[in-house]
């Protein structure tokens, strides 16, 4: 299985004959069309099934505040969101406090080149969540000396898409036997959910100079997904096998979850009055899920020189590894009322892929050297914001922020070879290259206001804008302070 190439079988005792021509013919077509997998008792990751086309994970912090700074909120981390942020920071809420935060996602949908001069859609969906909530409250330990805890919820990631591509005519990519086929139509669909609940502390040192933070939390990973292929015949008059490719139905299914745990450390300090430098680590653990494969495959050419084909019906142990994330940065009050924010965010998306499996081969070879075509790249996220607070009439503030940053593109990319000999077809290889080409770098303007009332009940608002509407987030938070 996985080895129907014209040169490898021009040996074989059957090369004589119309009979083994259409063996052959109806090999190739069925590389392609059934797209064959080589099953591996061992667990693996992701694969290039359109169900993981334009997975996107935010790994931006919660909080309404955070995100009209442009999310360079490490280094201030002075509400109860450093409880996910910076657990240093917590030091810095000396009394008890219950924030809530709203979040909505509208990603852009579209078209994408398939073969055959024909469009794809990829269809994202909105999301509306709550997307965190915490209590937090000092606990004394020994007269002056206290540790600041926290108990937070966080949503860490929620997207869905729908995708759909039509069928089109192909030619093969072989000099000895050069047809045209259909390529079939597939529909694809993804539900992920993944959400943390957890535990921080904090505690300040040096007078309050040095600031040290850790939590705990766990993860639940809900994760719904299929794809299918509608059966379709071959355009080719001299075959007439509609009724033989008239059962070649697969489908690829997810229904499942898995509890694992996490870590974050943090730290803060302030080596003058006006300046706070911060770091932070978020270690993320490896997701487990089960998937199901229905998949047909050739099984060799039979006694007649036709080739015989069968069903693989089986479920496959895979895992999600969660990209571990690593923040430093600072925060510079300028004057009592105007400060300013900055942060650098490395993010191991590359993770994603380890152990990846190539389950798509049909327009490319099957040994391993197409796995080394699929890459997702580690990205660092660079993040300035700045906040100024305006009182009114003398009591109440209203904070206006500003902010900015830079997200590189970390979705599935494909590097087409359409010179290769392996490439079975030049119009495949492109339209895979054109459905998985990594996502695209993303400029993201925030604002934001806040205010407190009575020193008691906060609210936030904050927008972050894309050009072009690729990506925009919408956050409403509050907090009550007792």
């Amino acid at each position: 299985m996985g080895k129907v190439m014209l040169k490898n079988l021009s040996g074989n005792a059957y090369k004589k004959g119309e009979c083994i021509m259409k063996g052959l013919k109806i090999g190739l077509i069925v590389s392609c069309i059934a797209l064959p997998i080589l099953f591996q008792k061992s667990g693996h990751a992701i694969d290039n099934t359109p169900i993981w086309q334009g997975i996107d994970f935010d790994f931006s912090q919660p909080g309404a505040r955070s995100r009209g700074i442009g999310s360079a909120f490490v280094g201030a981390a002075d509400d109860a969101t450093a409880a996910v942020t910076n657990p240093a920071g917590l030091v810095q809420l000396p009394e008890m406090q219950i924030s809530l935060e709203g979040r909505t996602v509208a990603k852009e949908s579209s078209d994408v080149d398939w073969g055959g001069n024909t469009m794809g859609s990829i269809r994202n969906e909105d999301r509306t969540d709550v997307s965190f909530f915490c209590f937090s409250t000092p606990v004394k330990v020994y007269k002056d000396f206290s540790i600041n805890t926290a108990v937070f919820y966080s949503k860490l990631s929620s997207l869905g898409n729908n995708i759909s591509l039509p069928e089109f005519s192909f030619t093969a990519n072989d000099e000895g036997s050069r047809f045209a086929a259909l390529y079939p139509e597939y529909t694809s669909k993804l539900d992920l959910a993944l959400d943390e609940l957890g535990a921080s502390f904090g505690v300040g040192l040096l007078d309050g100079k040095l600031m040290l933070g850790a939590g705990i939390s766990a993860l639940y990973l809900n994760l719904e997904s299929k794809y299918k292929q509608d059966p379709t015949q071959v355009i080719d008059p001299e075959l007439d096998i509609t009724e033989e490719f008239g059962r070649f139905h697969e489908e690829v299914t997810v229904n499942d979850d898995d509890f694992e745990f996490a870590f974050r450390v943090g730290l803060l300090y302030s080596p003058i009055k006006k300046l706070t430098v911060g770091a932070s680590a978020r270690i993320m653990p490896e997701m487990n899920y089960e998937t199901k494969y229905n998949i047909v495959s050739d099984t060799g050419i039979d006694d007649t020189g036709r080739y015989d084909f069968s069903e693989f019906k089986g479920e496959v142990n895979q895992k999600l590894q969660i990209p571990n994330v690593f923040s430093l940065g600072a925060s510079y009050r300028i004057t009592d009322k105007w400060t300013f924010f900055a942060e650098g965010r490395y993010i191991e998306y590359s993770h994603l892929m380890d152990d990846y499996d190539a389950i798509w081969r049909g327009p490319y070879n099957y040994g391993g050297t197409v796995k080394g075509r699929y890459d997702i790249d580690d990205i660092i996220q660079p993040h300035i914001g700045t906040e100024y607070v305006f009182m009114l009439k003398d009591t109440t503030p209203l904070a206006v922020r500003l902010g900015s940053y830079y997200e590189p593109a970390h979705e599935i990319k494909f590097e087409a070879s359409t010179t290769d000999s392996s490439v079975q077809s030049v119009e495949m290889a492109k339209a895979m290259e054109n459905l998985m080409d990594g996502g695209e770098d993303l400029w993201h303007f925030t604002v934001g206001l806040g205010t407190v009332i009575k020193n008691k009940y906060q609210i936030d608002a904050a927008a972050d804008f894309t050009e072009g509407a690729a990506k925009n987030t919408f956050i409403l938070s509050t907090a009550y302070i007792f």
